[in-house]
């Protein structure tokens, strides 16, 4: 029997964190432009929903979401 105070998951969990896609795989993803600056990606946006992902010329090893959205 277990006790009511017993959690309904394991501790530590099983379930292992998501892990971050290498550079080869954001390579492979057509909304993954590499290094360009907001202005250029901002120009490949047509359509409000449109987005794509680029590394960030200011924190160098991040990446920046770029949204088509129109206000």
């Amino acid at each position: 029997a277990t006790s009511a105070l017993s959690p309904p998951w394991p501790s530590p969990p099983t379930r292992k964190a998501p892990i971050a896609p290498t550079e080869e795989q954001l390579r492979r993803e057509p909304w993954y432009h590499g290094k360009m600056s907001r202005r250029d990606a901002e120009r490949l946006l047509q359509m409000d929903g449109d987005f794509l992902v680029r590394d960030s010329l200011t924190n160098p090893g991040q990446y920046e979401l770029v949204s088509g959205l129109s206000w």
